[in-house]
């Protein structure tokens, strides 16, 4: 089994942390708009780089055939769930589409959407990388 080089998703993982975990109480209007937009992009990083994580464990697990059934991401959430990478591939999927919206944050209506899955993703994150580090991590 080839091990995962984790070193950018585990980089992306923390920095998300830290922003999510700032205080923003003693924030101006303008400066919790900034803070949302920089949740809001670290969101977007660490979910891409999550997604095709999970995509390699499958393939070290199961093989490159493996990805055949897999036809959407929707699929390979359910797989990463049904071999343990992930508790729960619903939350997953309104993380996706979150990820999806946000070359629309634009819209503020959008951007609160975004900002509000965002700040619950670090947890469902952080556990993938420590099962990823547990199993398939160099």
């Amino acid at each position: 089994m080839n091990k995962l080089k984790l070193g950018s998703f585990e980089r992306a993982v923390k920095g998300f942390e830290t922003v999510v975990a700032q205080p923003t109480d003693s924030l101006s209007a303008l400066q919790k708009e900034i803070y949302r937009d920089s949740i809001i992009q670290r969101f977007e990083y660490t979910f891409e780089l999550a997604w095709k994580f999970i995509r390699r464990a499958i393939i070290e697990a199961e093989g490159e055939s493996a990805l055949n059934e897999l036809l959407t991401r929707q699929d390979l959430f359910r797989k990463a769930a049904e071999i343990h990478l992930i508790d729960d591939p619903v939350r997953w999927f309104d993380y996706h589409q979150s990820r999806n919206l946000t070359s629309h944050v634009y819209d503020e209506e959008v951007a609160v959407r975004v900002f509000k899955d965002a700040i619950e993703f670090p947890a469902d994150v952080r556990s993938l990388l420590e099962v990823l580090k547990k199993h398939y991590g160099a």
